[in-house]
């Protein structure tokens, strides 16, 4: 959201596996409600059914100044249950998107997880905590973040990897493989509900 009410051009690639469609057509209802016409937003939404896995990266003509991959199939019982797939979205996904940033040293934010971390010895825990990740799912997010560090070392590509805790917020899934306690609050505010 920020991105967008700073007026910077914005391509939003998404299949839209784990969220949904009204995600993206808020942005073009706060574009509306701030009386901006889309063609001087600077933005660009590629298709709603896009999958990076599979996406053609020739058809960007924009320069791109930076990449924010959030894109991951984020559910420790899916990796568990089907882990040749969760590899599929969470390994191969980064490694295709690395190779395109590669032909044209575009900077990366990658959202990896506070589930590398595995059951943590401290609390609150520090970035030098033991990495043990205890699933499929904190694996392949470790993995991504070891190809980025490669990435710099071998080609100089610029990347940054970020271990969130409890991300949460108005638009978070809330169906039951996605939702967090903190969506279980917002839902139940939103309704009313004692929590």
């Amino acid at each position: 959201d920020l991105c967008i009410e700073r007026k910077h051009h914005v391509v939003i690639i998404d299949d839209l596996s784990t969220g949904s469609s009204s995600n993206i057509h808020f942005l073009l209802s706060w574009l509306d409600e701030h009386h901006i016409p889309e063609n001087e937003s600077g933005m660009l939404f590629i298709g709603q059914r896009y999958d990076i896995r599979t996406f053609d990266w020739s058809t960007l003509k924009t320069p791109i100044d930076a990449i924010i991959h959030t894109a991951a199939r984020a559910s420790i019982p899916f990796s568990m249950e089907q882990p040749e797939i969760s590899f599929d979205h969470n390994v191969k996904a980064t490694l295709r998107l690395l190779e395109f940033a590669k032909t044209k040293m575009i900077p990366i934010v990658f959202f990896s997880s506070s589930s590398v971390y595995g059951d943590a010895e401290s609390i609150p825990t520090t970035e030098d905590e033991p990495l043990h990740p205890s699933s499929p799912y904190a694996l392949h997010k470790l993995i991504g973040e070891k190809y980025l560090s490669l990435y710099n070392e071998q080609y100089g590509l610029r990347s940054v990897s970020l271990r969130p805790f409890s991300v949460y917020g108005e638009r978070q899934p809330d169906s039951d493989d996605y939702r967090t306690v903190l969506s279980s609050f917002l839902h139940q505010y939103h309704q009313k509900q004692p929590f």
